[in-house]
């Protein structure tokens, strides 16, 4: 394992943090990449090799506390890189470093007419795919923000004040459970999983998925239906289609 990821964790920071998806390995990035980054090495003078290998220490440095990561093999390239993407935000500080080195060897080497025009390129082509998927992960948090809105709304329709309202299915941490209890419950939410044993008549239970709420009722000692709620994650998509 660490052999494995040590091989990965200079490519990774190099490559995986580059559009077109962070973390996600194509051929691009397994075949042009790697060159491109390679040249300042290759072809710099002393003062762009120093300074590449600087950033090169630099990412090796602030990657190792997080090398246990795992790697999904899809032919013969990974694919994955299943690490989150903000733990490279220090090692990308070195990869700036490369990218500027690969500039700086284009002006020793060509002069001004070839780094100026690849300055440009780099810049507006990381510009535009980082633009992008910002709002394709905003979007995302934004949906996930709304869908837990929703599935509060139905827990609190749910609810029958100064009785326990039992809930499950819906993937909630405990630490969310515990501040909805202070904020809206006075501590009668509890998350459970299965349907709970041993509980007076005229409990509620609210179990998921969040695509179809469902909330039961114990009467005469049996779990009745008593309502079914919209799809929260369709309601969502909407709302944000809307926006």
């Amino acid at each position: 394992m660490i052999l494995r990821n040590l091989m990965h964790y200079i490519i990774y920071p190099l490559i995986g943090a580059l559009p077109p998806s962070v973390g996600e390995y194509t051929l691009l990035k397994m075949i042009i990449y790697p060159l491109l980054w390679a040249a300042p090495f290759v072809f710099g003078s002393r003062k762009v090799k120093r300074f590449a290998f600087f950033g090169l220490i630099w990412i090796v440095m602030t990657s190792l506390p997080y090398l246990p990561w795992i790697m999904g093999v899809q032919g013969f390239f990974p694919r994955i890189c299943d690490i989150p993407s903000r733990y490279f935000n220090l090692p990308s500080m070195g990869a700036a470093m490369v990218m500027v080195s690969f500039i700086w060897m284009l002006w020793k080497k060509w002069g001004r007419r070839t780094a100026i025009p690849a300055l440009i390129l780099l810049t507006v082509t990381l510009t535009m795919f980082s633009v992008e998927w910002v709002r394709r992960e905003t979007r995302r948090f934004v949906r996930n923000g709304i869908v837990t809105e929703l599935l509060l709304n139905v827990m609190k329709d749910s609810y029958s004040p100064g009785r326990i309202l039992y809930v499950g299915s819906f993937g909630f941490r405990p630490s969310r459970i515990a501040s909805y209890n202070i904020m809206y419950f006075d501590g009668n939410l509890v998350q459970c999983q299965p349907f709970p044993q041993n509980v007076p008549e005229g409990t509620r239970l609210l179990c998921g998925p969040n695509t179809s709420p469902v909330l039961f009722y114990l009467e005469n000692g049996n779990w009745t239906l008593q309502r079914r709620y919209d799809d929260c994650q369709a309601e969502a998509d909407g709302m944000i289609r809307m926006n």
